[in-house]
């Protein structure tokens, strides 16, 4: 029996951690915990990231839309178009749409609707000066040259081309759209790719009403 005891006892010494052993793990693990507490906040730098993402968006929003009437702002010297008015007539036995406005430096309007279909006029006259000129399109007879075009169309926007001499892509363009925004440039111009102003007071409930006369009859 004292030979059992004496052997569990030089077991327990050469197995048991001498003092090196137990330090050395007391500093492993002081080491560790100093580790952890320097490991940065992820989470705090992700939601602070997301903040900045979205007030740069913002700006970028507010930088892309400005409020100026567009009546107000008119060069009457420069390009220019806005109609107020909007009238049907009938020229022997023929329908036409009257767009009655002013306009300055104005080549051709095209009307834009949400289908597709696109409506083209020539102006006969590219400025109006101070009389109120009047634009009349023959509705029916462009529409039926647009597969695209039907009696429930509705208008999206219209883009005026401006009159002026020189290259194709110096061409300015004006977009007035349903919404009442506006902006105007080059031909490959989009909402998306330029500055949006707001507004302008074109009707273009009463336009659609309008047409609708005209395809109803």
């Amino acid at each position: 029996m004292k030979k059992y005891y004496l052997f569990l006892i030089i077991i327990f010494i050469f197995c048991s951690p001498n003092e090196d052993e137990i330090q050395a793990r007391i500093d492993a693990a002081i080491s560790q915990a100093k580790i952890e507490n320097q490991r940065p906040d992820t989470t705090t730098q992700i939601n602070a990231s997301t903040t900045t993402l979205q007030e740069a968006t913002t700006t970028l929003k507010e930088i892309k839309f400005q409020k100026i009437d567009y009546e107000q702002n008119i060069d009457l010297n420069s390009f220019f178009l806005y109609f107020t008015e909007f009238r049907n007539t009938s020229v022997n036995e023929r329908e036409y749409l009257q767009l009655k406005g002013y306009w300055n430096e104005a080549r051709s309007l095209l009307i834009y609707f949400e289908n597709d279909c696109e409506v083209y006029s020539e102006f006969k006259y590219s400025r109006t000066g101070k009389s109120l000129g009047t634009l009349a399109i023959n509705i029916l007879e462009e529409m039926n040259k647009d597969i695209n075009c039907s009696n429930e169309t509705i208008v999206s926007y219209m883009r005026v081309m401006q009159l002026q001499e020189g290259k194709t892509s110096e061409t300015n363009y004006l977009y007035l759209l349903d919404t009442g925004e506006y902006f105007s440039g080059y031909y490959n111009t989009t909402k998306e790719n330029t500055l949006v102003y707001c507004c302008h007071s074109m009707d273009f409930q009463e336009l659609n009403q309008k047409i609708q006369e005209i395809l109803n009859k």
